[in-house]
């Protein structure tokens, strides 16, 4: 189990990300949630579901450049001092 508290005090992190992967009968279903710390709030999600990983690394390297993307956004257009950081 992670101690994202311990993890954020280590790296001096204002937001964590944390993945998860689940998979099923009909395929395969892929989250990033990215949290605000210390207190864990839950900012923003990018969900991924897909049928099958074809060619995973390629999957992977997509959805971590779109969810980059997408937390980024989230960030710069949540308050002009969450923006600065």
């Amino acid at each position: 189990m992670r101690n994202l508290t311990t993890i954020q005090t280590q790296l001096r992190a204002d937001y964590i990300i944390v993945g998860q992967v689940q998979k099923d009968p009909t395929g395969v279903r892929v989250l990033a949630h990215l949290l605000k710390m210390p207190g864990q709030t839950h900012v923003r999600v990018h969900r991924l579901d897909t049928p099958a990983l074809i060619n995973p690394l390629a999957a992977e390297s997509d959805f971590a450049r779109n969810a980059t993307t997408r937390f980024l956004n989230a960030l710069n257009t949540a308050s002009p001092a969450t923006a600065k950081r």
